[in-house]
């Protein structure tokens, strides 16, 4: 998920990491890893090589809005109990690089994660809050403050198929006032979750 101020975001911990590569399994084929979190069908379909185009909305950071793209990963963890998000964005700046691992939080009832970035401060944040399915969409919401203010910010993974999915972020005073900052439209490459290369 981005922890961004483009975004938030975004989902999510260390230790040695198993990339579907290592064993040539394909999600959806017999004996392939598949996730064991709690969650519809949809968050396997979401393991594979993604390319992403994204379109920003006008914002004090951005008065004319931008449009970049960039590709992810998304890998089974070890054992399926953990999902692994690579993320690569192309932009003004050169690039946003970031490595995301979750795993399911039994006390919070919801997906706890993990995130590192080349925009963090201190490299890696654990999420203050949990990412949970409503319906078919993988949703995370979190409150911060911001030069004194509280700041909602929110994102949305929706509209999931095996070939596409679309993701929204949000920022607003409060839930009822959250508007889009960010559209982030995926297309599958592959299922096979191809080593990044940023």
């Amino acid at each position: 998920m981005k922890q961004t101020s483009a975004g938030l975001t975004g989902l999510v911990a260390i230790g040695v990491l198993m990339s579907l590569e290592l064993n040539g399994a394909v999600p959806g084929q017999p004996g392939s890893p598949h996730l064991r979190l709690p969650g519809p069908a949809q968050q396997d379909m979401m393991l594979g090589t993604w390319t992403t185009q994204l379109q920003y909305e006008p914002s004090p950071a951005m008065p004319d809005g931008g449009a970049s793209s960039g590709q992810e990963v998304w890998r089974a963890g070890p054992g399926g109990n953990s999902v692994i998000e690579e993320y690569f964005e192309k932009n003004a700046k050169g690039g946003f690089k970031e490595f995301t691992i979750a795993w399911w939080d039994e006390q919070a009832q919801g997906q706890r994660f993990l995130a590192c970035d080349n925009e963090q401060l201190h490299g890696c944040e654990v999420s203050r809050s949990v990412a949970r399915w409503e319906g078919n969409s993988l949703v995370y919401t979190e409150e911060r403050e911001q030069d004194g203010a509280k700041l909602v910010r929110q994102e949305i993974f929706t509209d999931i198929t095996p070939t596409s999915f679309t993701q929204l972020l949000k920022e607003g005073p409060s839930v009822p006032k959250l508007r889009i900052t960010l559209t982030i439209h995926a297309r599958k490459l592959t299922a096979r979750a191809a080593p990044m290369t940023y």
